[in-house]
C-alpha cells in the first residue's frame, strides 16, 4: 500500500511539473538506465534551473552463489526521483542533485540441497526447510549526478544522466521456515553469521552507479 501510494504522488508530482505553464517549459519522456525503465516529468524555472519527478521499474530474476548455496533470486527495481538540477551556463549541461525514494529490493530462495553450511554448522535439508534471503536498503537516497540534453526536434529531446545512488547499507534478512530446527537458537546464530557476511559481500552497492538515457517530449 505504502508503495503504490508512493507512486501515485510522484504521478501526481510528475502531472503538475507538465501542467505549470503550458509553453515550452515542461516535458515528459521515458527513461532506461541501471534504476530501471520509467517515465519523467521535467519543468524549467529559470535559464539555469530545474525541476524533475520520475518512477523508474524492472524487475530481473538469477540465479547466484552465496557461500556456497546457490539462491533463485528476484531483483526488483522500484524508486522514484525527487531532483533538481543546475545549468552552469544556461544550456545542455547540468549538475543534478536530489532524493531518490529507494524500493529496490532482492529476495531469493535456496535451491534444495542435501546439506547446508550456515555459520559454523553444517544442517541438513530437513532441519532447514526452505532458506529464504531479502536485501534492501536505505528508503530515502541521497543522489548526485551530472547530465547533457540534446534537442533532436522542435519539441523532442534526448538526454543523458551518469551519477551515484548513496543507498547506504544494505539490511539483509535470512530465513529458515518448514524445518524441523527452523526455531533453533543455534541455528538461528548461525544464520546471523550469514547475514553480517551477506552485509560485506554488498558493500559494494552503498555507493550505487546510476547510468540513464532518455527521450522527451517538451510543452
Amino acid at each position: 500500500m505504502m508503495r503504490n501510494t508512493a507512486i501515485a504522488a510522484a504521478l501526481l508530482v510528475s502531472a503538475a511539473l507538465i501542467s505549470t505553464n503550458a509553453s515550452a517549459e515542461g516535458s515528459i519522456g521515458l527513461k532506461a538506465g541501471t534504476l530501471g525503465i520509467g517515465i519523467e516529468g521535467t519543468y524549467k524555472i529559470s535559464e539555469k534551473w530545474g525541476i524533475r519527478g520520475g518512477i523508474n521499474q524492472f524487475d530481473y530474476s538469477f540465479d547466484d552463489d552465496i557461500d556456497d548455496i546457490t539462491f533463485d533470486g528476484d531483483l526488483e527495481l522500484n524508486s522514484i526521483a525527487l531532483l533538481a538540477d543546475f545549468r552552469p551556463a544556461g544550456g545542455g549541461f547540468r549538475i543534478t542533485g536530489g532524493a531518490v525514494i529507494n524500493n529496490n529490493e532482492v529476495t531469493a530462495v535456496a535451491d534444495p540441497f542435501a546439506d547446508y553450511e550456515i555459520g559454523n554448522d553444517i544442517y541438513t535439508l530437513e532441519e532447514v526447510g526452505t532458506l529464504s534471503a531479502v536485501a534492501d536498503f536505505d528508503s530515502v537516497s541521497p543522489y548526485l549526478g551530472l547530465g547533457f540534453d540534446w534537442g533532436v526536434g522542435e519539441r523532442t529531446t534526448i538526454s543523458f544522466d551518469l551519477g551515484v545512488l548513496a543507498q547506504g547499507e544494505a539490511g539483509i534478512g535470512i530465513d529458515s521456515t518448514g524445518g524441523t530446527l527452523s526455531n533453533d537458537p543455534a541455528l538461528r546464530a548461525d544464520l546471523d553469521i550469514e547475514e553480517e557476511s551477506g552485509v560485506e559481500d554488498l558493500d559494494d552497492l552503498e555507493l550505487l552507479p546510476v547510468l540513464s538515457l532518455g527521450f522527451h517530449y517538451r510543452f
